[in-house]
């Protein structure tokens, strides 16, 4: 009985990450509504998993309370760094409050935000490979000219973090999202576009799905 619980559980961290990859990627925004709903859920899933299923139900309160806390602990530093959001440090909160026990250990949640914190950096290698493009270069090479005062390593910070918008989609995005650290407009003539230089937000959601189903993939293979 206990491995169909296990599977309850991670079926529900699925759909409630699929659902929070949709509403990142469609919106741009996770609902604070559809996040609070699945906290209830999860609390009658702790509940049904401890009655039933362990004798030592203060122990296990205590741990959970443990990984809470923990995990509280590291969202709430990648939030303090403006890696993540406040809807994603809730969902890293969520993610863990339905993790089966039997599987919730310090190892997991270090390889978590291990793997999250390294996709996390690919990502911006990707973007500064994309901005350093010839058609997306020259941009930041007009930004330089008006901003010389720039070091070699803020250029580098700038070119991995930013990324040149389009003028014309900037209702497209959230405030949320993206942040205009610079007020800074330039024509491309190469793209033929109005563009404003604006903070890279790439869907943390997804990161956080790879990253948690890779170490459980491991976990339950190895």
């Amino acid at each position: 009985m206990l491995s169909w619980i296990i599977f309850i559980d991670i079926c529900f961290i699925t759909i409630i990450l699929l659902i929070s990859v949709y509403l990142d990627l469609k919106f741009r925004k996770i609902s604070n509504r559809f996040l609070r709903t699945c906290f209830c859920f999860s609390i009658f899933l702790n509940t049904v998993e401890m009655v039933f299923f362990y004798s030592e139900i203060l122990l296990i309160l205590l741990l959970k309370i443990l990984f809470f806390c923990i995990i509280f602990l590291f969202s709430f530093v990648l939030f303090s760094l403006k890696i993540i959001g406040g809807s994603d440090g809730k969902l890293f909160l969520l993610i863990f409050s339905v993790h089966p026990i039997r599987y919730l250990n310090y190892y997991f949640v270090v390889f978590f935000f291990f793997f999250f914190s390294l996709f996390f950096l690919i990502m911006f290698f990707i973007n500064l490979v994309h901005n350093s493009m010839k058609n997306n270069s020259y941009a930041f090479g007009v930004f330089y000219i008006f901003d010389v005062k720039l070091s070699i390593l803020r250029k580098l910070f700038i070119k991995s973090f930013y990324k040149f918008f389009a003028l014309s989609k900037l209702t497209d995005f959230e405030g949320e999202k993206i942040y205009i650290d610079y007020l800074f407009i330039v024509y491309n003539n190469q793209n033929r576009k109005l563009q404003f230089l604006g903070m890279y937000r790439p869907p943390l959601t997804l990161i956080c799905f790879i990253s948690y189903f890779l170490i459980l993939f491991l976990i339950i293979v190895i």
